[in-house]
């Protein structure tokens, strides 16, 4: 395999016992912008860097006006 010219990032899942195990460090970090409109709280430990991003909420029904027909 040849690498990738610039590397290639991957984005994994954290098991939900190491997430509960660093919660609180998670906590205490502040939000960061990592692009307009996409925020992120950062956290290197144990060698590796963990990046806690919210799930966009979808628009909910109820949000969405349409016009009566």
């Amino acid at each position: 395999m040849r690498a990738a010219d610039p590397g290639v990032h991957y984005l994994v899942g954290t098991p939900k016992g190491r997430l509960t195990r660093l919660e609180k460090h998670l906590v205490a970090q502040p939000w960061q912008e990592a692009r307009p409109g996409v925020q992120v709280k950062l956290l290197a430990q144990e060698g590796e860097l963990y990046v806690l991003a919210p799930k966009p909420r979808p628009a909910s029904p109820k949000s969405v006006r349409c016009g009566g027909g």
